[in-house]
């Protein structure tokens, strides 16, 4: 319902049948385009750095 709404659509080709219910398809289309732009992102290695250290206290408690 959302596809006419859209500006762009991106597909992704399974070969598996039982992967096409699977949400890893969509997931893995997910991180390609995150990835594309954090290689285009200037320093992005430092952005990341930055909020993976913003985070960590509720990832790994406030003793981490």
């Amino acid at each position: 319902p959302l596809l006419p709404l859209a500006d762009v659509a991106l597909y992704v080709n399974v070969d598996r049948q039982v992967a096409a219910c699977s949400n890893a398809a969509a997931l893995a289309l997910l991180e390609a385009l995150v990835a594309a732009v954090a290689r285009r992102t200037d320093n992005a290695v430092a952005r990341a750095e930055a909020l993976t250290r913003g985070v960590m206290p509720w990832l790994h408690g406030a003793g981490a």
